[in-house]
C-alpha cells in the first residue's frame, strides 16, 4: 500500500523560503543588500518575527512586523547589508522565533560568486632586490610586480615604497594593463640600506581601489 506521511501543522511555524537578492553574484567591494521571502507556516496570524542572516557564519538580526496570514508569505529586505568579501561565501537566511518547536524549516542558504570590481591592483612582489641581503652604502633602485586584479584596464597606477618608518616615497606607473595582467615598475629614487635587518613595503595606491587587503 502507498502511505503518506503528513506533518501536524503547529501554530507557530515559520521559515525563510527564498534569498530573493543577491541572488548569484556580487561584486567585490560592493554593498550587498539582503532580501528574503518568508512563510507563515503555522495556523496563528503572526505580527512579529525575529529573521536573520549570515555570511560565512556572522550573523545579522532584524525583525519584521506587519501581518502574515496562515499558508502566506511576505518578502523582507533587511536595513542592513554588508560588504561584499574578497572571494565566493555562504549566505544564508533564517527566522529566528522562540515560540517554534519545528526549526527544519526555518533556513534557506546559497552560494555566491564574488565578481571582480572594476578598479584593483596591487603589488605582488620585489624583483629587485630579489634577496635577503643588499650591501650599505650601495645605492639601488626598487623595481616591483605589478598585478591588475580588477576587471577594467588600467592606464596609471600610484604606488609607493618605504623602508621601515622612512617616509614612504612615491611613484606612477603609466601604461595599459588588461584585467588579470601583471607588469613592473621602477622607482625612480636611489634608495641607500641601512646596516642590519630592515623592512621594506611596497604598494599601489589605486583610487577607488575595491579591495585594500592585496595592495602590498
Amino acid at each position: 500500500d502507498d502511505v503518506k506521511v503528513v506533518r501536524y501543522q503547529t501554530a507557530n511555524d515559520y521559515g525563510v523560503t527564498t534569498i530573493l537578492q543577491p541572488t548569484s553574484s556580487v561584486v567585490l567591494g560592493t554593498t550587498v543588500n539582503v532580501e528574503v521571502s518568508i512563510k507563515n507556516f503555522g495556523t496563528d496570524t503572526v505580527t512579529s518575527l525575529p529573521v536573520a542572516y549570515s555570511v560565512n557564519g556572522t550573523a545579522t538580526a532584524e525583525t519584521w512586523t506587519g501581518t502574515l496570514y496562515p499558508d502566506s508569505t511576505t518578502n523582507y529586505q533587511f536595513t542592513n547589508g554588508f560588504a561584499s568579501p574578497a572571494s565566493s561565501f555562504a549566505l544564508c537566511a533564517y527566522t529566528d522565533a522562540t515560540n517554534e518547536t519545528y526549526r527544519m524549516n526555518d533556513t534557506t542558504c546559497t552560494n555566491i560568486i564574488v565578481n571582480p570590481a572594476p578598479f584593483d591592483a596591487g603589488v605582488i612582489s620585489f624583483v629587485y632586490p630579489s634577496i635577503d641581503t643588499v650591501y650599505v652604502n650601495h645605492g639601488f633602485n626598487v623595481t616591483v610586480e605589478i598585478k591588475n586584479f580588477g576587471s577594467s584596464t588600467l592606464t596609471s597606477i600610484p604606488l609607493e615604497f618605504q623602508i621601515g618608518n622612512n617616509p614612504a616615497v612615491t611613484g606612477t606607473w603609466t601604461g595599459s594593463l588588461a584585467p588579470g595582467a601583471t607588469t613592473q615598475f621602477t622607482f625612480t629614487n636611489t634608495f641607500s640600506p641601512p646596516l642590519g635587518w630592515f623592512n621594506a613595503c611596497a604598494r599601489t595606491r589605486l583610487p577607488s581601489d575595491a579591495d585594500s587587503t592585496n595592495d602590498a
